[in-house]
C-alpha cells in the first residue's frame, strides 16, 4: 500500500495485496489520522484548561496595557516638545530622563527609572511596545498586577544599573532591561514549577 497526497486528495495505490490487507491497510490509515485529530483536539483542551486557570489566578490584564500607555504617552510628549521622532539627540534624552552614569551616580537616581519611560526614536518605542504588548499579558497573569509591575519596575531599574556599569559615559534609555525582565520571570515560572 502506498498512500500519496495530492492537494488533498489522497491516492491509494495498492500493491500485490489481496483485497482484504487493501481494506485493513485503508483502516489503518483512516485510524491513524483520526488519532491525531484527537491529539490536536487534547492539546487544544488542555491550552483552553490553561488559559481558564490563568484567567481564574487573575481575571483583569490591566498593568501590561497602563505601561504600554505611559511608554507611548511619554513618546507623544518628547515629540511634541520638539524632540525629533526618529533620531533624538542625547541633550534632549538627558532633558526628558535618560540614564546617564555622570548624572545619575551625581545624585539623580531617579534616572533609573525613568529611563525605562524613555525610547530613542519611534522604532525603538515601537519594537518594545510590541514584545511587552505580546509578552506583558501572559506574564501578568501568571505572576498577578502587582507582582508583575514590580517585576517590570526591579527589572527597568537593574537594566538602568547595567547600562551604567556597562557604559556610563554613554546616554542610554528604553524598556528593553524591564522586557528582558518579563522573559527571565517567565523562565524562572517555568523552572520552578517543573522543580515542583
Amino acid at each position: 500500500l502506498r498512500l500519496r497526497n495530492l492537494g488533498g486528495i489522497i491516492i491509494v495505490d495498492f500493491i500485490d495485496m489481496e483485497l482484504e490487507e487493501h481494506q485493513q491497510a485503508v483502516l489503518s490509515e483512516l485510524q491513524r489520522r483520526d488519532d491525531s485529530a484527537a491529539f490536536r483536539q487534547s492539546i487544544a483542551d488542555v491550552q483552553a484548561q490553561f488559559q481558564g486557570e490563568l484567567r481564574a489566578v487573575t481575571p483583569r490584564v490591566f498593568v501590561t496595557w497602563a505601561l504600554l500607555a505611559l511608554n507611548v504617552v511619554v513618546f507623544v510628549a518628547m515629540v511634541a516638545s520638539g524632540v525629533h521622532w526618529m533620531e533624538p539627540l542625547g541633550e534632549h534624552l538627558l532633558a526628558w530622563g535618560a540614564d546617564y552614569g555622570p548624572l545619575t551616580l551625581g545624585g539623580q537616581p531617579w534616572r533609573l527609572v525613568t529611563a525605562t519611560f524613555i525610547h530613542i526614536g519611534a522604532l525603538h518605542l515601537g519594537m518594545n511596545m510590541l514584545v511587552l504588548g505580546s509578552t506583558g499579558p501572559l506574564v501578568e497573569r501568571v505572576f498577578g498586577n502587582l507582582s508583575f509591575l514590580a517585576l517590570y519596575v526591579a527589572s527597568g531599574i537593574a537594566g538602568s544599573v547595567t547600562s551604567i556599569v556597562w557604559s556610563p559615559d554613554i546616554v542610554s534609555a528604553g524598556a528593553s532591561g524591564a522586557i528582558f525582565g518579563l522573559y527571565g520571570g517567565r523562565s524562572e515560572e517555568r523552572r520552578v514549577g517543573k522543580e515542583c
